[in-house]
């Protein structure tokens, strides 16, 4: 049996914009009870007053599951405030020294949220961790604990019915926080890490999909969850109880239609299909976008599944202020259906830009086309002559007509002159961040 190294993943140094009433979405991980998590272990008080006060100085280190000091590591602050409505960032150490310390002074502390403290500690482990990606508390107070040990615990874990080799785990509580990694498994066992605390109660494992061949981004449309009514206390450096999980009782969750159609304007509404949703559990949703994908807007819209066989389609918008980038959206099971709950599922979308210098032009007239999008290279301008409602269902653009190539420099494009006979539908095919697909269509309409 390898042992598996598990963490978690909550988007880091975020900014929130909510639709009304999101705010239960966005926090979806947190807690209305005011628990202390004990992943972190407090060794020195402070005698601060209590409130949203300071400066304060904290300092700690980042240990491996066998207490072992972990050199280059990220460790990032920041708080979950209700007065600010969400995540602030803090600041970061990187990279940790050859102990794994780290320490901050300077910083606030005293957050609450959702009625317990909010003050956030999260650790980004560097490649060499065995699979071990990161670990998220978000329930701290810096004001009454200055020193924080960062070190995992771990369960053993066997995944059933499964042709996969490696598996992406979460484990903690989704109400303190909890662990993430990449999980190599052997005959369907492994040991994966966890945030050690006193509430140890939800484990989500997920089957990672390269969103292309040659791109980094990844898409988790697939998970299966253990979840348990007795939370467990689990050491530091200590074993959990094992756990089994059947990934024929997995549930999915993604964007409808052909992946080179999930791209085009920002404003557009797309299609979550929810597929073998347990009758009773209900999905929320919420976006991330931007430079790391660091913004974030949660949706109002959710659903609850009344029949576990059934496909739910959710319409839902991207967001009319997202720059041209990669978009992630996230679901997940709401606050008020499971407040603990780690399943965390997510799809991509990339926003482009794409317009003609007219949109109505006579007979014999010159018109270009310019935009943006989340790529580099050479793009392919089509056209068509006939009306159509979507972009092509596959990169060869059946039933299109090839025009030219088109430089992309720097994400912007503009096409030479064109001058069409009619009215024609355009569409570019470029090379994404995350994968190829089309922009927008622009319609010409000719005179």
């Amino acid at each position: 049996m390898k042992r598996l190294l598990l963490c978690a993943a909550v988007a880091l140094a975020v900014s929130l914009v909510l639709a009304p009433a999101a705010l239960a979405s966005v926090g979806a991980h947190h807690s209305d009870v005011n628990v202390r998590p004990l992943g972190l272990a407090a060794h020195a008080r402070t005698t601060a007053p209590v409130g949203d006060t300071g400066p304060y100085s904290i300092s700690g280190n980042v240990l491996d599951f066998g207490g072992a000091g972990v050199p280059g590591a990220e460790v990032d602050w920041g708080f979950w405030s209700d007065a600010a409505g969400g995540y602030t960032a803090g600041g970061y150490v990187y990279p940790t020294d050859s102990s794994g310390d780290f320490s901050f002074s300077n910083i606030s502390g005293g957050h609450t949220y959702g009625g317990q403290p909010g003050d956030d500690l999260d650790v980004y482990y560097p490649t060499n961790s065995a699979g071990l990606q990161a670990m998220y508390d978000w329930a701290l107070d810096f004001q009454t604990t200055s020193s924080y040990t960062l070190r995992p615990g771990e369960v053993d874990l066997t995944l059933t019915n499964t042709a996969d080799t490696d598996v992406h785990v979460r484990a903690g509580s989704g109400s303190l926080g909890y662990c993430q990694a990449d999980v190599p498994l052997t005959s369907g066992e492994g040991s994966a890490s966890l945030l050690a605390n006193a509430n140890f109660d939800d484990l989500s494992a997920y089957q990672l999909y390269a969103s292309s061949s040659y791109s980094e981004y990844t898409i988790a449309p697939i998970a299966v969850e253990w979840s348990t009514t007795s939370p467990e206390t689990v050491a530091q450096g200590g074993t959990a109880s094992p756990i089994t999980l059947d990934t024929d009782n997995a549930q999915g969750a993604w964007l409808a239609g052909p992946l080179c159609r999930h791209s085009g304007a920002a404003g557009r509404t797309v299609t979550m299909q929810l597929v073998d949703w347990p009758a009773g559990e209900t999905a929320g949703f919420t976006a991330w976008y931007g430079a790391g994908l660091r913004a974030g807007y949660g949706y109002q819209t959710t659903k609850t599944s009344t029949d576990s066989t059934a496909t739910y389609n959710v319409p839902l918008k991207i967001y009319a202020h997202a720059p041209v980038g990669v978009y992630e959206i996230d679901t997940f099971r709401t606050y008020a259906d499971a407040p603990d709950s780690l399943l965390d599922m997510w799809d991509l979308y990339q926003v482009t830009t794409c317009k003609a210098s007219a949109s109505s032009i006579r007979l014999g007239h010159a018109v270009r086309l310019s935009g943006k999008v989340p790529g580099s290279g050479t793009a392919t301008l089509y056209s068509i002559t006939k009306k159509v409602s979507a972009q092509p269902s596959t990169l060869s653009a059946t039933g299109w007509h090839k025009v030219a190539s088109v430089k992309i420099t720097s994400g912007k494009f503009t096409t030479a002159s064109l001058h069409p006979k009619r009215t024609t539908w355009y569409v570019i095919k470029y090379k994404g961040s995350a994968f190829w697909a089309f922009t927008q269509i622009v319609k010409v309409t000719v005179h």
